[in-house]
């Protein structure tokens, strides 16, 4: 009983029902039903409320934060209990966020906050920078500590990355303490780092790596012989760096940021111009000496991209991104994660070609038991692993509904004729929307504050009615509402 109230307490009001035609059906045979590349949308449904169970489950009293591999009960320790940021800790909270699980976020950054001497220690004694440094690979059982391997040391995003789920939980949460007493000393500290890591070139204009990087296992010669571990001008740290300066700086003068900051920060913005696309993909590298290797199961430099709230991250390059994730998808040696990151960046860039990868990725990886098994070339248990199930369930939630710091997209998934879901988002609204083939939306639209947001729409409705509307062009499916603060909006589209 205590347990199911804590449970309920951490996991809140938000919900997904996507069917209730085989939800006695032995799980087994819906898996079955993946192999032909189509979803029982009663799978969909069980894969979203077991991921959040899972992530509740290891987020409860007693427990300061999550592990990506593994799962304990409010209490009791993992069996393999590691943090990796090179993609499994930004799967589990970002989808902890994007859910509307309840102060896990903020136990993430209390757990760094009791560190932070080291953390500073790392930055100046392994980078000789400023700022704050957090090792990819670490062990939260004790002290902070450092894996052996040059990849591990030279990936320096990490921090970054925390700052980013950090900064996302603010514009779901809207905790305004929060972010003055969190999350913009974290950027602050996260900039410092970038800003002795990143060195202008002999030209004045052109920037390039002081020390060598890594874009995280994404070697930059032949993946199979592992090759070099380390790289220059990575994309992954490029667009980081760019989409925290932009956050930090937009708060300058609400919150009287320091002057001097502010000026070195918009001089290393306007210095980070690299142009990060080729042809018709997204870069790994923006070095001559770097050669982009696409075979790589990883597409963690992809995330900020997908992630950003907005600054970096434009409509107009959701064909790009999408692209790149599909050249990605070719990879022989992609795993559980690979596919769970590429659903992710499809059902946010290309919506209707998500249920294929999904597909793909529960007919190869998913048990009976709802889990999912990663097999991995570096010897980490097989078993089965939480960030997998997290970043289904934000997959999940994306196909249906998802947004940006000012924007709202409502997709209409392949596949489903019908379904409901109260989502949160990033714009500070609680979206409740029903879904019916034929009859179109009905939505329910509760803002934590009074603004105006864009709304997309599936061009193929023509009808919009209901309050709050300021414009809408169904030719382009998009719409401006304007919202008042904790009045619920109600809008229909067919």
């Amino acid at each position: 009983k205590e347990t199911a109230t804590n449970l309920n307490k951490i996991l809140g009001d938000y919900e997904i029902e996507l069917s209730s035609d085989k939800q006695d059906a032995f799980i087994s045979s819906l898996i079955d039903h993946s192999i032909t590349g189509k979803l029982e949308p009663t799978l969909l449904e069980k894969l979203w409320n077991y991921g959040r169970f899972l992530i509740a489950a290891s987020s409860g009293e007693g427990a300061n934060l999550m592990f990506s591999s593994g799962v304990f009960a409010l209490s009791e320790k993992p069996f393999y209990n590691t943090l990796m940021l090179d993609g499994s800790l930004e799967r589990v909270y970002f989808a902890a966020s994007n859910s509307g699980i309840k102060n896990v976020v903020e136990n993430l950054a209390d757990y760094y906050e009791n560190y932070y001497d080291d953390l500073k220690k790392n930055s100046m004694r392994l980078h000789g920078a400023r700022g704050i440094f957090i090792p990819n690979l670490h062990t939260p059982n004790g002290q902070i500590t450092l894996a052996k391997t040059s990849a591990d040391v030279f990936f320096v995003s990490g921090a970054a990355f925390v700052a980013l789920i950090m900064y996302n939980e603010y514009l779901i949460d809207g905790d305004i303490k929060f972010l003055k007493n969190k999350v913009l000393p974290f950027i602050h500290d996260v900039l410092y780092f970038f800003e002795d890591f990143f060195k202008v070139g002999k030209n004045g204009i052109e920037p390039y790596v002081s020390f060598s990087g890594n874009s995280p296992l994404n070697f930059y010669n032949e993946f199979a012989g592992r090759g070099a571990e380390l790289a220059i001008n990575s994309t992954l740290e490029i667009v980081l760096c760019r989409e925290l300066i932009n956050i930090y700086l937009s708060y300058a003068k609400e919150y009287n940021l320091s002057k001097s900051d502010i000026t070195r920060f918009t001089d290393l913005l306007n210095a980070l111009k690299f142009e990060i696309e080729e042809g018709d993909y997204y870069k790994e590298f923006n070095h001559p000496a770097m050669v982009e290797n696409y075979i790589s199961p990883n597409v963690c430099y992809m995330m900020p991209l997908v992630y950003a709230t907005g600054s970096e991250l434009k409509k107009e390059n959701y064909n790009l991104i999408a692209n790149t994730a599909f050249k990605k998808l070719q990879s022989p040696y992609k795993n559980a994660r690979t596919l769970s990151d590429i659903a992710n960046i499809l059902a946010i860039t290309r919506n209707g070609e998500c249920v294929g990868v999904l597909s793909e990725l529960i007919a190869k990886f998913v048990k009976p038991n709802l889990t999912f098994s990663c097999s991995t070339k570096f010897g980490a248990p097989n078993l089965f692993n939480l960030d997998v199930n997290a970043g289904v369930t934000t997959a999940i939630s994306n196909l249906i509904l998802n947004s940006t710091l000012d924007s709202i997209t409502l997709n209409t998934p392949n596949n489903l004729t019908k379904f409901s879901a109260l989502l949160p988002t990033k714009c500070l609204c609680d979206v409740s929307v029903e879904f019916i083939t034929k009859v179109g939306y009905t939505l329910k639209i509760k803002s934590k504050k009074t603004q105006t947001i864009k709304l997309y729409f599936d061009k193929k409705f023509k009808k919009f009615k209901g309050t709050a509307i300021k414009t809408f062009d169904t030719k382009l499916g998009e719409a401006t509402l304007n919202l008042t603060e904790n009045k619920i909006h109600s809008i229909v589209l067919n």
